[in-house]
């Protein structure tokens, strides 16, 4: 019998695969590099360095690396798939969304099905991925990963009470699903007699300590806790997860700080009013500000006007800015770096870049909303290269808003959240950046403070719609009627009707916050402590 000998690329991937498993991932990279040199068609090569891309949150590298692999085979349908989510992650939403179209598969395989059903995810098009995975679970109805993806799909579709009764289902195969338990927490306001909170407390206990999951479940018993009046219990389930999530970051918050400080410095007014125009093509509504400060309830307003569509979280303008910047410099630069020479790239390009890749998605002749919160980093560049833009700063007290964010986990943003003096000193360099924003901006810029949004609706809801040039539409003031997918953290939230219940929240919390409003004051940062 003849023996038969692995082939060098056999060799070279399975030398990769050891290296991988060893943690040694930047050498296994290079295996990989070296490999697809020498044969561009190795398919295995490309979809390891694929995975690798995934893993290390690299997806220009699994972008590339998943669409070569496709390439070598056709029938993968998997790589294209994961090919366009990598996209998606890195930005190019519209570009993903028609990869997405483009793929149908061949087969019922459910594994596939939730794979594409998570890539319209990706794309903010919750919508198209219900059907696939309700599809995906009708095939394989105990496969807790595919109830888990369909019960975040109904959640942003608005089902809320199916999404619950699927989450039960998933906790049923999967008691200590942190994941799961965080999502059923956040659909609606617990009560004292319908909760979950002894089952989150034991999954705490049983949840290896410091892990994702600790903290997870720790900040869904906190969420819980808040809704039935136990403050100080909820205080510290959010301070312990907190404490972890932030020990397990390498973050200075005075490189944020410093950066706010160099826009301020840079982006004046003579520096984006400087007779070099951006493009007037279209007339995006830009809505920003702090998490948890009330963009989704203002683009849900907007939304529902007949005139007006919702775009959500797009990140295409940062995108486009640090495309262009780096094409001008072809070398990577520091934050403060950035803020200077982005203003040295012709505007024109930006603003066309930007409504390219958003165009891919959205009709460009009817205005659209772009709520992107970390946009407030960009407002003067938004208004140099899109003169036309509206924009619309969404403000809220200060102590309110962050234990808004204390309370809640990011998922790869916000990371000085996780601390409260953090929270405090990047705070006051943002309300001092704001204002900033206000002079720059002039009448292009309107601030809207989300405690007079609740207290007055129709008033506020008129000032909104006159800023973006709509008509008056009575529509917009029963946004939580909406049938749109909203993929935000404020899924859930945003199908109620507005509710005061989150304003002076933080005096529940008085005695907890101390030491944040001191440092709010240190800072002087405006704060009423009156009731």
């Amino acid at each position: 019998m003849k023996r038969t000998y692995p082939t060098p690329a056999e060799v070279k991937l399975s030398e990769a695969r050891s290296l991988i498993m060893s943690g040694r991932v930047s050498e296994a990279l290079t295996i990989l590099n070296e490999v697809t040199s020498h044969d561009p068609k190795c398919h295995g090569a490309w979809f390891m360095m694929g995975e690798i891309g995934e893993n290390v949150q690299r997806h220009d590298i699994a972008a590339r690396a998943f669409g070569e692999a496709h390439k070598c085979d056709q029938t993968d349908i998997g790589s294209a798939i994961r090919h366009g989510i990598a996209i998606a992650r890195s930005g190019q939403r519209a570009s993903a969304l028609s990869l997405a179209k483009a793929i149908s598969p061949a087969n019922n395989d459910p594994a596939t099905l939730d794979m594409l059903g998570t890539l319209f995810t990706y794309c903010e098009a919750a919508d198209r991925a219900l059907p696939l995975f309700e599809r995906a679970v009708s095939l394989a109805p105990d496969e807790a990963h595919f109830l888990f993806n369909l019960s975040a799909a109904q959640r942003m579709n608005g089902q809320l009470a199916e999404a619950e009764i699927t989450l039960d289902r998933v906790l049923s195969l999967r008691t200590d699903d942190a994941d799961a338990h965080a999502l059923r927490s956040d659909l609606r306001t617990q009560t004292v007699d319908t909760n979950h909170v002894e089952e989150l407390e034991a999954a705490i206990l049983r949840a290896p300590r410091g892990s994702s999951a600790e903290i997870t479940l720790h900040f869904a018993a906190g969420k819980e806790l808040d809704d039935i009046g136990r403050y100080d219990e909820a205080f510290y389930h959010f301070a312990a997860a907190n404490r972890m999530r932030r020990q397990a970051l390498n973050y200075d918050v005075q490189g944020d700080v410093d950066v706010m400080e160099e826009l301020c410095v840079q982006h004046d007014k003579s520096a984006i009013y400087d007779g070099v125009e951006g493009t007037s093509a279209a007339a995006p509504i830009f809505v920003f500000g702090l998490p948890r400060s009330g963009t989704t309830l203002v683009e849900s307003i907007i939304a529902r006007h007949p005139d007006a569509q919702a775009g959500g979280e797009i990140n295409a303008f940062p995108q486009a800015t640090v495309n262009a910047v780096h094409r001008s410099v072809g070398r990577r630069l520091s934050k403060n770096e950035f803020v200077e020479r982005s203003l040295k790239v012709d505007p024109f390009v930006i603003g066309t870049d930007y409504l390219k890749e958003v165009g891919g998605q959205l009709d460009l002749q009817k205005r659209f909303t772009d709520k992107l919160p970390m946009n407030y980093l960009y407002a003067g560049m938004i208004r140099r290269a899109l003169p036309k833009a509206r924009l619309i700063l969404l403000t809220r007290d200060p102590i309110d808003s962050c234990l808004a964010m204390f309370r809640v986990k990011f998922e790869g943003a916000y990371p000085f959240s996780y601390d409260l003096d953090e929270l405090a000193r990047y705070y006051a360099a943002w309300h001092k950046l704001m204002m900033h924003w206000q002079s720059v901006c002039g009448d292009a810029l309107l601030t809207i403070s989300y405690e007079n949004l609740v207290d007055d609706i129709e008033e506020n809801v008129r000032k909104i719609l006159d800023h973006c040039s709509l008509s008056w539409d009575e529509r917009c003031l029963t946004f939580h009627e909406s049938q749109r997918s909203v993929t935000t953290a404020s899924a859930s939230q945003v199908r109620q009707p507005l509710y005061r219940s989150s304003i002076k929240r933080w005096k529940r919390y008085e005695h907890h916050l101390l030491s944040l409003i001191k440092k709010l004051r240190e800072l002087r940062v405006n704060i009423s402590t009156d009731n």
